[in-house]
């Protein structure tokens, strides 16, 4: 199960992030040496000093991911607020079915540029080119192809499966925008492949939400509606595609030449390590939209948007367990490669257990104030506070499951997380479509919720066949008692609190949570770890800000 499934998030969010880390081991970067052209530099590999390099990568992509994705979610707030929830259940059930779409059309391929392209090595920026140009035609090509099914089928969908007419002209303009999407993802994963990450951050988690944004604020502003929200989707697409391309095209001297066209072999090897992806992603990715779907078949519209929007709040547990998922991959690669077991059992144990306490924390907010959140929305949304309650336990026990697929993937055993992916998928699938029918949103929050912790579980057994450990050690009791403890703090100033707004108390219940995890002891690892990250704060400013023009 991955994070950002619903209508918040960004389109690529979904895309399996940890094993596009697990593909590029050592990002290489576009800057070749003086005395040797077109060779991409090398990085240090991040085995040297993993629990730091943990620390600092983890942080780094949880930053972009919250700030991209607090844009998305102030972005459906807003939409929720001023649409209202028929026209916001319209939109919602139509980004579902535009999702699973951009995320099937590029084929697995930017899985593919993620491999090929870190390990050009010596081949360089020519076979970089080669790579890019085939990956990106395919995808455009079927994303192209989806769009006119989707254009085709628009009415039928609309009017047969969903029950909705008013559905049909939401997908229209939606269709448009599947190829577009599905081109620029992968032309920021070529981005991340070359180690070029601050302009990606900048594009995917940057320029795109804040484009979407201000743009359908004025489109409403204006009196266009669902339409002009639409409409600002689509030019926020064409912006990230532009942008992207730009970018490449400046900073590699990415120029169209017959020495980019790719031979058949080079097309061949793609296919032939994206095709099990694709049969995976086709569980992956229609299987958590399944919630969605079947609400929108059997649920009306506004059931559709209480629970999108209690869906998207609950992943926010989601986004840390693909933070550190991104950031632990490599040292997985680095450490299995080497055969360090004690130090790959360490790492992973120290991710998970981070993973778990910063989950913990929010899993604690949300179980006190996710009515009030949720009322944030309008007065319509507060009803899905349950659901919310529900599918953040689902994610809780994700979250304790860091590393696990990646153990499993590094030691070459993709075809069990395949296996996981559609069982798991099945279950899924089946358990909505019995239980929504007869218990509505509570029926698919608990059929999710279940769902997720089952495929963690499944992940941390496979894990212990592949390496002998499991990531759990007795340090996890720590946040495990600092959320009871908060818990209970939580209940009892909300009982008391007679007027006012109980979001105010949220801070109070955070500093409670915090005192009992200082106050059990901080770890020497945990304390090293924290202090790496200020001592590496001032450089990484200097090279952040020398990095802007070196990109260029």
């Amino acid at each position: 199960m991955k994070a950002g499934t619903g209508i918040f998030a960004d389109h690529r969010v979904d895309a399996d992030m940890a094993m596009k880390a697990a593909m590029a081991v050592l990002p290489v970067s576009l800057t070749p040496p003086a005395h040797v052209p077109n060779q991409p530099a090398e990085n240090p590999s991040p085995a040297h000093h993993p629990v730091s390099h943990l620390a600092t990568n983890s942080v780094t992509v949880l930053l972009g991911s919250a700030f991209g994705n607090g844009l998305n979610y102030l972005f459906g707030l807003y939409l929720a607020r001023t649409l209202g929830p028929v026209d916001f259940g319209l939109y919602a059930l139509g980004i579902t079915v535009f999702n699973i779409l951009v995320l099937f059309a590029p084929l697995g391929m930017e899985t593919a540029v993620m491999k090929f392209v870190s390990q050009a090595g010596s081949n360089g920026i020519a076979s970089v080119r080669k790579t890019l140009v085939s990956a990106a035609g395919m995808a455009a090509g079927f994303g192209a192809l989806l769009s006119l099914s989707l254009l085709w089928c628009a009415n039928p969908l609309a009017r047969e499966v969903f029950g909705k007419p008013d559905l049909a002209p939401v997908l229209v303009v939606l269709a448009l925008a599947v190829p577009l999407a599905a081109l620029s993802t992968i032309l920021l994963s070529t981005m991340q492949a070359l180690g070029q990450i601050r302009w990606m951050v900048l594009i995917r988690n940057g320029v795109e939400p804040v484009g979407k944004l201000l743009l359908a604020g004025i489109a409403l502003s204006m009196g266009f509606g669902l339409g002009g929200v639409l409409g600002a989707l689509l030019i926020a697409f064409l912006m990230s595609l532009v942008l992207s391309i730009g970018y490449l095209k400046g900073s590699t001297d990415f120029r169209y030449d017959q020495g980019a066209v790719p031979g058949g072999k080079e097309i061949k090897a793609l296919l032939a390590f994206s095709m099990p992806l694709v049969v995976a992603n086709l569980f992956g990715i229609v299987a958590p939209r399944s919630d969605l779907l079947a609400i929108g078949a059997y649920g009306a519209s506004s059931d559709v948007a209480v629970y999108a929007v209690a869906s998207q709040t609950s992943a926010v547990l989601a986004l840390i367990l693909s933070a550190f998922d991104a950031a632990i991959m490599p040292t997985i690669g680095g450490l299995s490669a080497g055969q360090d077991v004690a130090k790959l059992k360490h790492v992973s144990q120290t991710a998970s257990r981070w993973a778990f306490t910063l989950s913990f924390f929010m899993f604690v907010q949300l179980a006190l104030f996710g009515g009030d959140i949720l009322r944030l929305f309008g007065p319509a949304f507060e009803g899905g506070a349950a659901c919310l309650v529900i599918l953040a336990s689902g994610h809780l026990v994700g979250s304790a499951a860091v590393s696990s697929t990646g153990i499993v993937l590094m030691s070459g055993r993709s075809k069990t997380v395949m296996t996981i992916a559609i069982v798991v998928a099945v279950v899924l699938i089946s358990s909505n479509l019995i239980l929504v029918p007869q218990f509505g949103i509570l029926g698919a929050a608990w059929a999710t919720s279940f769902c997720v912790a089952m495929s963690s579980v499944l992940c941390v057994i496979a894990a212990y066949r592949c390496s002998g450990f499991i990531p759990y050690c007795r340090r996890h009791l720590k946040p495990l008692g600092a959320a009871t403890l908060s818990l209970a703090a939580g209940f009892l100033l909300k009982s008391a609190l007679v007027e006012g707004n109980a979001l105010l108390l949220a801070p109070v219940v955070a500093g409670v949570y915090v005192g009992a995890l200082l106050a059990m002891g901080v770890d020497d690892n945990d304390r090293r770890a924290f202090v790496s990250l200020f001592r590496g704060a001032q450089p990484m400013r200097r090279a952040w800000s020398v990095g802007w023009s070196a990109d260029r």
